[in-house]
C-alpha cells in the first residue's frame, strides 16, 4: 500500500497536533524543515538498527583504474555508506574482500582472497572515491549502498522519500514536527514526546525481522571468507 502524504498533508497534521490550525506563528517553510528534519530523523534509526528497508543496489563495470568517484563515475549522487560489493563473473557472484586503510599502498599484486578464477579484487571506501587493488580491467560489480536522506519537495508524496515506510509510520514525524512547534512557542511538549516515544516502539517491534519466516542468523565468516568460496547462483 503506498504512503500518498504530500507535504501540505504533513502540514496541516502538523498544525493540528500542535493546535495550531488558525496560527502563523510557525510558517509553512519552518514546517517543512521540520517534518524533514523529522524524516530524516527516522530515517537514521532505519539505516543504524533496519538497514535492509534501505539499502540499494548499483550494478556496474570497473575497467582496471585504481580510483572511481562515487558521484561521477557510478552516479551515486546521495551516497551514504556501502554495505559490499559483488565480483561477478558469468552466473557466480563473490563477495569481494574490503581492505584497511593501512593497506592501501602495500596490496596490489598480493594473492588475498582468490577465487575460483584467479581473481583477488578488493575494496575500500575513501573519502568520496572507492579504491580498488588488484583490478585487471572490465570487471562487472555489484554496489550495495545505503542512500542518504533526500528531503521532501512540495510535489513529492512520502513514498517518493521513504517508499520504506508503511502507512502510519509518518506520523513519527507528525508528531515530532509538532513537538518543534510548541517548544518554539515554549508549551508543554510532555503528551507529544510520549505519543513519540510509544509510536517508536510500535516501529522497531514491526521492522524489527522484516523476513518473519527466516529470522537473522550468526554468519559463518570463515568460511565466507575463505580461499575460492563462492556463491553458485
Amino acid at each position: 500500500m503506498s504512503n500518498t502524504q504530500t507535504l501540505a498533508t504533513m502540514r496541516t497534521r502538523v498544525r493540528r497536533r500542535a493546535d495550531m490550525e488558525n496560527s502563523n506563528f510557525v510558517s509553512d517553510a519552518e514546517l517543512n524543515q521540520y517534518i524533514n528534519d523529522s524524516l530524516s530523523e527516522l530515517y537514521d534509526l532505519f539505516v543504524v538498527e533496519y538497514e535492509d528497508y534501505v539499502v540499494q543496489k548499483l550494478d556496474t563495470t570497473i575497467s582496471g583504474e585504481k580510483e572511481y568517484d562515487i558521484v561521477t563515475d557510478f552516479g551515486i549522487d546521495n551516497f551514504m555508506k556501502i554495505l559490499g560489493i559483488d565480483l561477478n563473473t558469468g552466473n557466480r557472484k563473490i563477495n569481494m574482500q574490503r581492505f584497511m586503510f593501512a593497506e592501501r599502498n602495500n596490496i596490489d599484486g598480493a594473492a588475498i582472497a582468490l577465487t575460483p578464477f584467479g581473481n583477488n579484487i578488493q575494496y575500500s571506501v575513501l573519502g568520496n572515491t572507492i579504491k580498488f587493488t588488484n583490478d585487471n580491467g572490465a570487471n562487472d560489480i555489484t554496489i550495495w549502498f545505503i542512500p542518504s536522506f533526500v528531503p521532501m519537495l512540495e510535489t513529492d508524496f512520502v513514498d517518493d522519500v521513504a517508499p520504506f515506510l508503511a502507512p502510519g509510520w509518518e506520523e513519527f514525524a507528525v508528531i515530532d514536527s509538532a513537538i518543534k512547534c510548541l517548544q518554539k512557542e515554549e508549551s508543554d511538549t510532555i503528551q507529544l514526546e510520549r505519543d513519540k516515544s510509544i509510536l517508536t516502539k510500535r516501529i522497531r517491534s514491526i521492522a524489527m525481522n522484516r523476513d518473519a519466516g527466516a529470522p537473522s542468523r550468526v554468519v559463518d565468516v570463515n568460511r565466507s571468507q575463505a580461499s575460492g568460496w563462492y556463491y553458485d547462483i
